[in-house]
């Protein structure tokens, strides 16, 4: 169900267009954080769906978290000539992380929150953690202390470049690693780390392949027929680097 929450986000694209410049960012900073409820409430109360997939669980866990990154985007537009958020969010850019861990640390060592059958998964409830993060991609893009400078390198935002294309292809090429090790039977040893190695090394490869060949030329081509510039300012000199 997950392509229902793609089918609708130009939907979403209209009414973000019209509270951008209409909501204080407080506001939108606040409505960032209460379109995350639902996912919250399906992640606390379920306790048969650890990867929550089942029923509309994709397709809620996809469209929550699209709108609340939508939204705080927003809020960190209009927020980003002020001193005192920026102030704020270089201490948040630090604590959250932090916070983060000791959260994960916590709820991975107690008993009743892990999953039978299922030692390496997330521990029940772990969506707690997603308003957190949320917090914190919207602290590191108005901080410009050690944490944004880093993820600013021109390795890391060429990462960010290809990470939908990433996404898209990293389970399809996974499942075929994996099938392709049991019919050859390799499942350990030295030629098992080279095979996992050359799994992740082609994967990101893969992913720049569909970046730099697919999803720029289409995104490009798309933004020349409603008159924008084909490369956003801010990638061309990114690439540029």
């Amino acid at each position: 169900m997950e392509w229902l929450a793609y089918l609708f986000f130009p939907l979403l694209v209209l009414v973000l267009w019209r509270a951008k410049d209409r909501l204080s960012p407080l506001a939108l900073a606040g409505i960032a954080f209460l379109c995350l409820t639902p996912l919250l409430y399906i992640g606390i109360v379920r306790d048969d769906d650890p990867f929550l997939v089942q029923g509309w669980a994709s397709t809620i866990r996809i469209a929550t978290e699209f709108t609340a990154g939508s939204f705080t985007y927003l809020a960190v537009r209009r927020w980003q000539d002020n001193p005192e958020a920026k102030r704020v969010s270089q201490v948040l850019a630090w604590m959250v992380p932090l916070l983060i861990l000791g959260i994960a640390v916590i709820m991975g060592n107690i008993p009743g929150l892990q999953w039978e059958g299922l030692p390496d998964e997330a521990p029940r409830g772990y969506v707690v953690i997603i308003p957190l993060l949320v917090l914190w991609i919207g602290a590191l893009a108005l901080s410009n202390g050690a944490p944004s400078r880093f993820l600013s390198t021109h390795t890391l935002v060429l990462g960010g470049f290809i990470s939908y294309s990433l996404y898209l292809i990293h389970i399809v090429w996974y499942g075929l690693w994996r099938a392709g090790m049991q019919v050859i039977g390799i499942d350990g040893g030295p030629l098992y780390l080279l095979s996992t190695i050359f799994l992740i090394v082609s994967t990101v490869g893969l992913a720049y392949l569909m970046w730099r060949l697919v999803e720029e030329p289409a995104r490009e081509w798309m933004r020349s027929k409603v008159g924008a510039r084909k490369v956003p300012t801010e990638e061309a000199g990114e690439q540029a680097r």
